[in-house]
């Protein structure tokens, strides 16, 4: 085939029909083809053609289709916009739950373990659960504690730990900020079912505080992955359980806590209005959130790395707040003024506690106002 030039064959469509035909065009140039009945379309070249053209069509298409969704900017698919986030160092929670802060009491002989059951009502006046993220240990007389919770639709189960690859999938629907990684381990002469820490990038906890007893969650192929394999963490046992919530997204933002479902010894004194649950972020938001992450690394030093990066918390929170009511200024050297109109007090202090103060540099004070 050494002497068909192949220039003058004309590549430029992944259509079958039109790569039949080009195809078609291209051989009828050489007089040594010329006793080919290309014209039709039972004859031995044409089924030949036929085959080729729908085989070029495939392998165009998803050549075509890998390439796009490559590259974080020309991604056509959320899943492959999120894989490309989490290559750049970013993490994007799909959707998560409202959260608050309960005050209850303990008057049992146990601790109420993580993720239990509480009963509650949304706004609308229909029922919905809340979960304790942290364990409620027993208190004494008149004695309080303050533990986190967050709402959810239910609370699932998953034990396909990939003891070699050091990692867990679970589906994107489940919030992946309310992760319990529990480790069956040997304490003393029985085994139990040990907590590890969930690190992230900007967590408190680190590995040697932990005693390499820590996971981490990341953006993966259908989902999220579980993963242990961090540098200095310790091996999990073959018997890891991880516990997760399924998010019920905005659905119980300024709900009700009324009373632990199976524990009739805890009582709800108080909590903090719930707020923060997003439903799942669209493709705009990822396809704007990767240049954010790349660029400053989620850390905030420059005038614009604050107003996007405040920006993007916003979007997160499912906020229509345009770029245009953020103010940030410095009225003195290590001081950061932000202002942003409109802008709920619940949502307030989460972003500036929670968001910006992790974000910010060593030594940089941030104030909130006009």
């Amino acid at each position: 085939m050494s002497n068909y030039d192949y220039n003058n064959l004309n590549v430029g469509s992944l259509d079958y029909g039109t790569i039949k035909s080009n195809l078609i065009t291209f051989f009828k140039r050489y007089p040594q083809l010329q006793n080919f009945d290309f014209d039709n379309s039972t004859s031995s070249i044409s089924l030949f053609l036929d085959i080729l053209a729908s085989n070029t069509a495939y392998n165009g298409y998803y050549l075509h289709s890998v390439l796009t969704n490559a590259f974080p900017m020309s991604a056509t698919s959320k899943k492959a916009m999120m894989m490309n986030a989490s290559l750049y160092g970013a993490f994007i929670e799909n959707t998560v739950s409202a959260r608050c802060v309960a005050t209850l009491k303990n008057t049992g002989t146990q601790e109420v373990p993580q993720l239990s059951a509480f009963l509650g009502t949304r706004t609308n006046g229909s029922p919905c659960f809340f979960y304790n993220v942290d364990r409620i240990p027993i208190t004494e007389g008149d004695n309080t504690v303050s533990i986190n919770m967050i709402t959810g639709k239910s609370v699932r189960g998953f034990s396909e730990f990939d003891a070699e690859k050091l990692y867990l999938e679970i589906p994107i629907n489940y919030d992946p900020t309310a992760i319990v990684f529990l480790n069956r381990e040997l304490i003393g002469s029985t085994y139990d079912d040990v907590a590890w820490s969930q690190l992230s990038n900007f967590s408190n906890e680190t590995v040697e505080n932990a005693n390499g007893k820590v996971f981490t969650v990341i953006n993966g192929k259908n989902g999220y992955y579980v993963t242990t394999n961090l540098p200095g963490a310790a091996t999990p046992s073959t018997t890891v359980t991880v516990k997760a919530v399924d998010s019920d997204g905005s659905l119980s933002n300024s709900g009700v806590i009324n009373a632990a479902r199976d524990y009739p010894s805890v009582t709800v004194v108080s909590h903090t209005v719930p707020f923060g649950g997003r439903d799942e972020v669209g493709r705009d938001y990822v396809r704007s959130y990767v240049p954010y992450a790349s660029n400053t690394r989620d850390r905030l030093v420059t005038q614009s790395d604050y107003i996007d990066g405040i920006y993007q918390y916003l979007l997160s929170k499912g906020s229509s707040i345009s770029k245009t009511s953020i103010s940030v200024s410095s009225p003195s050297p290590g001081q950061i003024k932000i202002y942003v109109t409109g802008l709920s007090a619940e949502l307030q202090e989460d972003m500036m506690v929670n968001y910006l103060a992790t974000r910010k540099m060593a030594g940089i004070s941030l104030t909130y106002g006009q």
